[in-house]
């Protein structure tokens, strides 16, 4: 049996429809569709750990697109997951796997040099590889390599990511009718995708899935942690995610100095040492002082709000049926 397994980096499910996404409707028609919740916070860095690994971030450590680590921030992608992932357990098992990301910092994030494979090679995009808007790797740059590992009949397990209708969605808004274009024009690569698995469908297993939703901005209030830890007297460190953010240290406080801030909706405790907080609708956290590299942006993540995932899987192989069920 060979399994694939494509992340489709920021779509939304309720964008999937016969107009905005034939294809994967398609599969889906064929084979089943449910809507899964991502982990928190809604980033994609947790989500993909927690699909390489299969654990919370309680588990994986990697609770945010950055994360504190002896009392200092860094990306997640400098600390990788803190538990074996799938690809370990492929090579215990004898089995291969591959993974071609459009996300250069996924190679780390998810383990994934324990592969027999993985492009970008440990992360590192050539000058020459086409990016997106955000600075990552172009769709039409992804899929040919992808298709390449799907042709290795020696691969039994092969990850894809796909990133674009991420930065689409961030650029324009999730609901923008640019980002539906994206959408479909990375719907058509799926298709591609599909057609290539043809001829080995009734060994083939194949999951399609988001890492997360996207929520479109509705005011530019930001909402700002900064100025009311400073006057709560607390040493934390507070990283913002979208329309979520982390607080870590150990808050005497338990977290009461969140209640009375405007556009906080929620906060709980991860784990001691490191609190999650999400907004409201439609607002987002403020970053620090000199951090705000990029204009506004009208599609965000990272909170409450923003944790419903496609999952639709396929293929000719018995399993595709019992996972659908």
């Amino acid at each position: 049996m060979r399994v694939v397994f494509l992340i489709i980096d920021g779509l939304p499910d309720r964008r999937v429809s016969r107009a905005v996404t034939p294809r994967l409707v398609e599969l889906a028609d064929r084979g089943a569709r449910a809507t899964g919740q991502s982990v928190m916070t809604s980033a994609t860095y947790p989500n993909h750990a927690s699909f390489a690994t299969g654990t919370e971030p309680v588990g994986h450590r990697l609770l945010a697109n950055w994360v504190v680590v002896a009392g200092q921030p860094r990306p997640a992608d400098q600390v990788g997951p803190a538990v074996p992932t799938i690809f370990d357990a492929c090579g215990a098992a004898g089995r291969s796997s591959a993974v071609v990301v459009g996300d250069q910092c996924l190679v780390a994030v998810m383990g994934a040099a324990a592969g027999d494979q993985h492009w970008p090679p440990n992360g590192v995009v050539e000058d020459a590889v086409m990016r997106d808007g955000h600075g990552y790797i172009a769709d039409e740059e992804v899929v040919p390599r992808l298709l390449a590992a799907l042709a290795d009949d020696g691969i039994d397990f092969v990850v894809g990511h796909l990133n674009e209708p991420d930065t689409a969605g961030h650029v324009h808004g999730p609901d923008s009718a640019e980002a539906a274009a994206c959408y479909t024009a990375t719907d058509a690569r799926v298709g591609t995708i599909i057609e290539a698995l043809r001829p080995r469908w009734d060994d083939t297993v194949v999951i399609v899935v988001s890492d997360h939703d996207q929520e479109t901005a509705t005011s530019h209030d930001q909402i700002d942690l900064y100025g009311p830890l400073r006057d709560a007297g607390l040493s934390l460190i507070a990283i913002p995610e979208g329309n979520g953010a982390v607080v870590w240290g150990d808050d005497p406080t338990g977290g009461l100095w969140l209640d009375g801030i405007d556009g906080v909706d929620g906060h709980g405790e991860a784990w001691p040492g490191a609190r999650l907080v999400w907004a409201v609708p439609g607002r987002r956290f403020r970053l620090p002082s000199g951090f705000d590299a990029r204009p506004f942006e009208p599609g965000h993540h990272g909170g409450a709000t923003t944790r419903a995932q496609v999952a639709v899987v396929g293929g000719g192989h018995p399993a595709a049926a019992a996972i659908g069920r």
